[in-house]
């Protein structure tokens, strides 16, 4: 059955429709990498309330993994708020992940105290944190959310 408008009710206008964003593929995998980056992360924090029973660092890894879930989300939505978020995101964790390799290189640092997985787990997480920026920094991904 049609529908007939009466004059109360306004049609929408062109400039009304929302408008749809088609991510490209370097932005799908730059979201791919961020969330790795999180269950790294959080995977990494559960292994150490493992072994050592301290549940201290724990929250901090679950407000990353909410961040992550949260900018991703809005990544595929299409908002523009997300773009920068998680491009920002990754690069400050890229600027952490830099400053510490020296120290998980030095043999006489207290990160050498961690057991080797745990280091493994954090030279995972900066790398997947790298390779999302660098997807991120593509320009096919930035074309998407230009005005």
């Amino acid at each position: 059955m049609l529908k007939t408008m009466n004059n109360n009710e306004v049609q929408p206008s062109p400039q009304q429709t929302p408008k749809i964003i088609v991510l490209p593929q370097s932005l799908k995998m730059a979201v791919y990498f961020l969330l790795a980056y999180g269950v790294i992360v959080l995977v990494n924090a559960c292994y150490y309330i493992y072994l050592s029973g301290d549940y201290s660092d724990f929250s901090k890894a679950v407000v990353r993994i909410f961040g992550v879930v949260i900018i991703s989300y809005g990544l595929f939505k299409g908002l523009r708020w997300a773009f920068w978020l998680g491009a920002g995101l990754s690069a400050f964790i890229v600027a952490g992940f830099l400053l510490s390799i020296p120290f998980i290189l030095n043999p006489n640092s207290i990160i050498n105290s961690y057991p080797l997985t745990s280091k493994v787990l954090i030279m995972l997480a900066g790398l997947l944190a790298t390779t999302a920026l660098v997807f991120f920094i593509h320009p096919n991904s930035r074309k998407a959310f230009k005005k």
